[in-house]
């Protein structure tokens, strides 16, 4: 019988290294922060990539200063720390030229992160917007503008930002019916525009006054004129950029099984995004495996996360979520792993850890990899 437990044991083991084969050949280590070491290898990556550092995850109080935002140049290895800020919600723009960190001050309330932090790098500006609850959702783009939206009794109010002149206003229809409740939200930037925004309306309940009735869908705004221009046409995957990677040549990239597309182990490329192929090619003829990760991570409820490609399409950053228990009076904490896959032929290897450092209590939880202002 000890014998029969021993061989089933050394089975279990096997089958879940076989989803191992990771790479993390490097040719330099670098310490970019306390708690984050990047791995530099043989791959010309262009971009940046831009974090928050929370200076002591122990610290309950928060305040202007409790974190910084820096960048990493990874065509010169060179680290910059553009600013302090509160620590909070961390959003980059794709450009990587503005940044938004929605927070609250002193202890953490729900209730209270009411206040975004935006910084500009190109006009070396930080603001502080106070909104009247949470935001639902922030967007930042390279035109110097932040989008807000903001729940109320009336639906979802949609605000923009001017970054330069700190000013806002409300997006809305200027001519359109009166409704017991109308939504303007999840923006979204066209690719390659950063002169105007796509946003999604409806509107639903009693109507409360006559006009134009403009159906739901999303609309164009353009940033310049502050005004909407009319209906937009992208497709769906141009959209969902949260579900929908794709390459430099069109292939769709995500993970196959139970948490398809951003979550699982089997890492694959294919012609169709994940739900097209289920259907059209049910036998996977098109579908190519690029890696397949470790399950051992698992066994102590680590994650796969497909989180973004880089900004040349030639490869996707997955990211190793792993709980870890911080001191005493603390809540569970993450430390995470990203790795590179290279999209053209599956080689993996480790590209950031985020290791929570033990002397400074220092702690990174997003990356974003944006191809970098110029």
């Amino acid at each position: 019988m000890q014998l029969i437990i021993k061989l089933s044991f050394i089975l279990v083991v096997l089958l879940l290294l076989s989803g191992c084969g990771t790479t993390s050949t490097t040719s330099k280590t670098v310490h970019l922060v306390p708690g984050m070491t990047y791995y530099d290898g043989p791959e010309k990556l262009s971009g940046k990539l831009v974090f928050l550092l929370r200076h002591d995850y122990n610290q309950r109080y928060n305040d202007d200063a409790a974190a910084s935002i820096y960048k990493f140049d990874l065509v010169e290895n060179k680290l910059t720390k553009l600013t302090d800020c509160p620590n909070g919600i961390f959003i980059s723009s794709e450009g990587g030229n503005e940044f938004c960190v929605n927070y609250g001050l002193g202890d953490y309330d729900e209730k209270k992160v009411t206040n975004v932090f935006v910084y500009s790098e190109s006009l070396h500006q930080n603001r502080i917007v106070r909104l009247v609850a949470p935001p639902n959702r922030m967007s930042v783009i390279d035109s110097g503008h932040a989008f807000f939206e903001v729940q109320n009794k009336k639906g979802v109010k949609l605000i923009d930002y001017n970054i330069a002149s700190a000013k806002e206003q409300v997006v809305e229809f200027s001519d359109s019916s009166t409704w017991e409740y109308q939504d303007y939200g999840d923006v979204l930037v066209p690719p390659h525009n950063t002169n105007n925004v796509h946003f999604n309306y409806k509107s639903y309940g009693k109507r409360l006054s006559e006009g134009k009735d403009y159906p739901r869908g999303y609309y164009v705004f353009d940033i310049n004129t502050g005004k909407i221009l009319g209906p937009a046409t992208l497709s769906n995957d141009e959209y969902d950029k949260s579900r929908i990677f794709k390459t430099f040549d069109g292939r769709f990239i995500f993970f196959e099984g139970s948490g398809s597309p951003v979550e699982g182990f089997k890492l694959v490329s294919s012609p169709l995004d994940d739900y097209a192929t289920q259907s059209e090619d049910p036998k996977r003829q098109n579908v190519k495996v690029l890696h397949n990760f470790s399950r051992l991570p698992a066994i102590g409820y680590g994650i796969y996360l497909l989180t973004q490609m880089s900004p040349d399409g030639h490869y996707a950053l997955v990211r190793l979520e792993e709980p870890t228990i911080r001191k005493s009076g603390m809540l569970p904490g993450f430390v995470n792993t990203y790795y590179l896959v290279d999209v053209t032929n599956g080689d993996t290897r480790i590209l950031l850890k985020d290791e929570t450092d033990k002397k400074t209590n220092s702690s990174i939880f997003t990356v974003y990899w944006v191809q970098g202002a110029e």
